[in-house]
Order: structure tokens, then C-alpha cells, then sequence
């Protein structure tokens, strides 16, 4: 229960009181400050009624804004307020703006003054009068009520519960059973509590319930509740999430959930925490010498090295080389997640058409070629490549393939994937699309995987092209040439 930032001087003042006022002392002057806030934002309530002498103002005001009379441009319905944007204030007297920080003195620039002979406001000592019995009552119960609710929180806690505390230097508990081992100890300091007194700690061990996993933890036989350190969680890598539902700790490296905390009252209650700070390869004993193992110990060793080291039985006790998954090397070294390989194929040729379109060339062609398109076929893989000056020229070379495949293969297309570029979305294009019956599947932004088939054919038909020149000491300017001999040496050979 606290006041509002008005009363900060009267709360200092009697704080600062030696000895402290008595609770009925503090309650009449809080209830003298409260009568006298009330007067004085009175003063500032009756500037609004209408008087002859401010009638006779405000037709000689004059609005810069509007250049209409009886209002000031901080009064404008024109005005627009620079932090809300609503219109009829300015942005020192917008309602919306977060309240200023309690002592922070702020004058608006546009202040309407009062003449004292217009508003007389009289104000004297009867005004305040003295708390009634019923009101004194009254804050008495809330206090109480106040007090209580505070404690509600523990009432609903039962003796097996683990309470979050920011405050504990280590795990704590009463309950020695809770622990699956534990050593006695006698050299650690005692536990200082909030009331200023003293627990000594008698055994240090580890709890394991189906539920919790709390390692270092104090025995004090004299807690009341069993308290889990913040802190200590903290030092072991772990990240806790407070919200009004609850809290969550988090393992950073993994980031994955490995705890729950439910909110009670105002306190927060362990449910579940399944943390071993233990390694597996720490752990490991030394005569288990499977591949696996082998791979933790060498500092998770690539599965070429453990292959040589066990063709030439440097491996005790390994004899063959078996193959294993690791998750901890895909998370370390790979960048990116593995995307899963597509299983579709197509039954029938051109059932799907792979196009995608590949530049600009950092030198263009004989002909003054910079961009190639390809056309892949799903089913057999055979491939059309096309060479194009400029993007634009991309619907009159669909339009000419589609022409030639209903020509010499009395067949249309009926499936084309693409990625997501802008000249795929070109009206004329997706026109003739709908004209030939062809369904259109674009990749998402930024995700080539699911183009896989045109990219790796890019990179296949790039090499090979690099190769040719080098290999050839031709100019880059002929790799136009040798572009069309890989896709034709490709759709030669077996796939």
C-alpha cells in the first residue's frame, strides 16, 4: 500500500520524525495533506467559470494558427498534437502523453493567467475538518486487509513447494529427505535472515525429485520454506523469464525450456526443473569406448579422422566403424538448419518445369548476352537454357518455350516453379499462365531451398563453364559458348 507521488513530502517528514508517529498521527496527517491538495487545485478548477472580465479577454485573443478570434493557438481545434496526432491541443497538454517523473518541474508554453479580482477563492481553518471515527475505521480495516492479502500467497504454498528468491546465495530447504545425497558441513557461515537472525547449515547435497533437479543445495533445518536461488541458476547459464502468468528458465546454449515456475500471489512457485550442469563426455566412464564416445573425448572429432583412427586401430576396443548422429556438432558447426530434401516427382514429362534465371555476368557474352534462363524438366531433367541482354525480355522467352513444347512435343506445361522475383508477377505473364492452364508455385522470400532443383543446376552448369575456360585459356567473354556445351554434355550423359 503506498501514496501517490503528491504526498512525497508529507510521507519524508514523517519518516524523519524520531521517534515515528503512531498510525492514527500519520493517517490525520495524510488526511490534512489530501484537504489541502483539494484546495489547492480548486484555485485551478475555478478559472473555468465564465466571467464578465474573461468574456471580455478571450474576444481579444486572437489564434496565429486559425487567425480566428477567442481561443489561443494551444487551444486551436486545428492544432495537431505532435505525440498523439489528435487535433484540438498541442503537445504539452495532451492527455495521452506518459505522466512526468515525480519533482520534475514543467511550465507549459502556453499558460493562461488569471486575474486575482475576477476569482476569489476564501479558505479557512474550518474548512479542514477532523477525521471521523467511521473514516479512521475504515483506513484501519484496509490496512489490515491490505496486510493480509500479502500473506495469502504463503497460506496456498504447501511444505514441498520451491520458492523463487532473488536474494538466497544457494538453494535452500528444511527437508533433508528431499535430497538423493548429501555431506555434512561445519565451516560454512551461518544464514542471516530478513528479521536479523541466524540458521546454521548442517549438509550440502543435491536434489532429485521426478520433478526438480536442484544440485549444491543448503540443508537449514530452521527455514520455513524451501528456496531456490536465482542467483545460482543464473551462474549456471540458465536465463529466467518473469511475466504476470509465471516464469520460465531457459538453458541459453539450447535454448530450449527445461523449467516452469507458476505465479502465486506475488510469489513464484518451482514447479519443474530438469538441469544436469554434468556433460555427458565428463561423465562418460572410461571403459566405454564406443565410436561415440570417441568422438566426445577428441573434442567432437569429424567422422573422417575417427574412420582413419579406426581403419589403423589407434581406437581400443573398436573394431569396425559405425555410423552416429550428433546434435551437438550440427548446432556448433553447421549455419543453418538442414532443409529437408523434397520427395516429389513428377510422372509425366513436363508435368513440372524448374525455371529460375541466373545474373547479371560480370562480363557480358559475345553477343552481349549478361542473363541465362533455365528449363528443367522433373521428370527426365533435361534442360533449356536461354540467353537474355536484359530481365525484361523474361515473357517473351517463356511465351517461346511453351510455344516450342506444344509444338515438338504436343504437350503444355502444367506445373511451373519459380522463385519469388518481380517479373513472375508480371500481369502479361500470369495472363498467359491462365490462358495455357499452367499452375504457378513461387518459393518464399529468401529461402532458395525450396528452388532447389534450378539453384544446384546453376552451380553444376557454372562450374562446369569455369573449368572450360581455365582449362581452355579462352576470354571470359566466350562463357556464353561454353555454358551451352555443359547443358548440352549434361543432357547427354545419364543422370
Amino acid at each position: 500500500m503506498g501514496l501517490r507521488p503528491e504526498y512525497e513530502f508529507v510521507r519524508a517528514a514523517l519518516l524523519h520524525r524520531n521517534p515515528l508517529p503512531s498510525l492514527d498521527a500519520a493517517v490525520q496527517e495524510i488526511l490534512f495533506e489530501e484537504k489541502r491538495l483539494g484546495i489547492v487545485s480548486s484555485l485551478h478548477s475555478d478559472v473555468a467559470l465564465a466571467t464578465t472580465y474573461l468574456r471580455q479577454a478571450n474576444e481579444t485573443i486572437f489564434c496565429k494558427n486559425c487567425k480566428l478570434h477567442g481561443h489561443k493557438f494551444a487551444n486551436c481545434p486545428t492544432i495537431e498534437c505532435r505525440y498523439c496526432h489528435r487535433r484540438g491541443h498541442i503537445l504539452d497538454n495532451c492527455p495521452t502523453i506518459p505522466p512526468r517523473p515525480p519533482g520534475h518541474s514543467h511550465k507549459p508554453k502556453f499558460s493562461h493567467k488569471v486575474d486575482s479580482s475576477s476569482v476569489v477563492v476564501a479558505a479557512t481553518s474550518s474548512d479542514i475538518t477532523e477525521p471521523s471515527s467511521l473514516q479512521l475505521t475504515d483506513l484501519h480495516d484496509l490496512l489490515k486487509q491490505m496486510i493480509s492479502s500479502q500473506s495469502t500467497a504463503l497460506a496456498v504454498t504447501s511444505g514441498t513447494s520451491w520458492l523463487l528468491d532473488s536474494t538466497c546465495c544457494n538453494h535452500m530447504t528444511s527437508d533433508i529427505s528431499l535430497s538423493s545425497s548429501h555431506i555434512p558441513v561445519q565451516s560454512l557461515p551461518p544464514i542471516h535472515s530478513a528479521d536479523g537472525n541466524f540458521m546454521s547449515i548442517s549438509h550440502i547435497g543435491t536434489i532429485n525429485t521426478p520433478t526438480i533437479k536442484l544440485s549444491n543445495t543448503y540443508h537449514v533445518p530452521n527455514l520455513t520454506f524451501n528456496l531456490a536461488s536465482v542467483g545460482q541458476l543464473c551462474d549456471l547459464g540458465l536465463t529466467i523469464i518473469f511475466s504476470s502468468h509465471g516464469c520460465q528458465v531457459q538453458d541459453s546454449q539450447m535454448g530450449q525450456v527445461i523449467g516452469t515456475r507458476r505465479k502465486v500471489g506475488r510469489l513464484f512457485e518451482l514447479t519443474s526443473l530438469q538441469h544436469s550442469p554434468v556433460f555427458p563426455a565428463i561423465s562418460a566412464p572410461v571403459t566405454d569406448n564406443t565410436l561415440f564416445q570417441w568422438h566426445l573425448r577428441l573434442g567432437h572429432a569429424s567422422s573422417n579422422k575417427l574412420r582413419s583412427l579406426t581403419s589403423t586401430g589407434l581406437l581400443s576396443n573398436v573394431s569396425q566403424f559405425n555410423t552416429f548422429d550428433c546434435l551437438h556438432c550440427k548446432m556448433a558447426k553447421q549455419p543453418a538448419l538442414s532443409f529437408p530434401k523434397s520427395a516429389s516427382l513428377c510422372d509425366k514429362p513436363f508435368g513440372l518445369i524448374h525455371y529460375d534465371i541466373w545474373g547479371p555476368a560480370p562480363c557480358p557474352t559475345v553477343n552481349g548476352y549478361r542473363y541465362f534462363v533455365l528449363f528443367i524438366d522433373d521428370y527426365s531433367r533435361f534442360t533449356w537454357i536461354y540467353f537474355l541482354r536484359n530481365r525484361s525480355s523474361l515473357y517473351q522467352i517463356y511465351v517461346d518455350f511453351a510455344n516450342m513444347v506444344q509444338t515438338q512435343f504436343s504437350s503444355k506445361i502444367k506445373i511451373l516453379r519459380t522463385d519469388n522475383a518481380m517479373e513472375y508477377k508480371d500481369s502479361r505473364f500470369l495472363s498467359f499462365l491462365a490462358q495455357q492452364g499452367t499452375l504457378i508455385q513461387r518459393s518464399c522470400p529468401h529461402t532458395s531451398q525450396q528452388n532447389e532443383r534450378a539453384e544446384c543446376k546453376h552451380r553444376h552448369i557454372l562450374d562446369s563453364v569455369c573449368a572450360q575456360l581455365f582449362s581452355g585459356s579462352c576470354p571470359e567473354k566466350f562463357w556464353g559458348k561454353a555454358a551451352l556445351t555443359s547443358v548440352y554434355v549434361i543432357n547427354c550423359l545419364p543422370s
